[in-house]
């Protein structure tokens, strides 16, 4: 899908294909071959684990990187506090990907007695059946070139624009052994010592 004009509600996106001089002839869309897959499953889970009862100074990397144990049974980091572990669905957005979405609400999120919201969370995404490799990718794939998809053998020759990616301030880990991903992430908080992260 390329974009076309508008943002939110005026927003429109459309086919990018060929433009034949012959208005009764279909254009050819653009695209590109891939070996990357696409996980689309009904079956996504996220799991909330705070990795210290008490509010913490946020820096990066995450101190606890290698920290914990997952049991791939409970679905549990052993030693964590485990605050909650929901399902979540993807959404086909309006671009033609699918996105894997969750608001996560601090304000109404209920944490354990004794437990403070600022600090280290480590947030998990599994799927009972997707299954890693040891081969598999960790970092987003170099897109190929786009070009008209044009039966049987499609040459790439216009080059899509992709924006230099300056890296999170958290990395994200692919645990292929127990078949998640997840990041560990720092909430400070509130201006003023709320004790509410911001």
């Amino acid at each position: 899908m390329w974009h076309v004009f508008g943002q939110g509600p005026n927003e429109l996106w459309g086919v990018h294909t060929t433009d034949p001089a012959d208005l009764a002839t279909p254009g050819a869309p653009y695209g590109y071959a891939t070996n990357y897959a696409i996980i689309h499953t009904p079956n996504a889970r996220i799991g909330f684990a705070k990795l210290n009862s008490a509010a913490e100074t946020c820096a990066s990397p995450s101190p606890y990187a290698g920290s914990f144990q997952w049991n791939p049974t409970s679905h549990l980091w052993v030693g964590a506090i485990q605050v909650e572990d929901g399902a979540y669905t993807p959404e086909l957005n309006i671009g033609g990907k699918f996105v894997y979405g969750y608001n996560w609400q601090m304000k109404k999120f209920i944490v354990p007695a004794g437990v403070d919201k600022a600090g280290w969370w480590r947030l998990t995404f599994y799927a009972p059946e997707i299954q890693f490799t040891a081969t598999t990718a960790i970092a987003p794939p170099v897109l190929p070139d786009s070009a008209p998809m044009t039966p049987p053998n499609p040459g790439l020759t216009t080059r899509i624009a992709i924006a230099a990616d300056t890296g999170p301030l958290y990395t994200p880990v692919v645990d292929f052994v127990n078949h998640i991903t997840y990041i560990d992430i720092c909430l400070a908080e509130a201006r003023g010592g709320s004790g509410k992260p911001r």
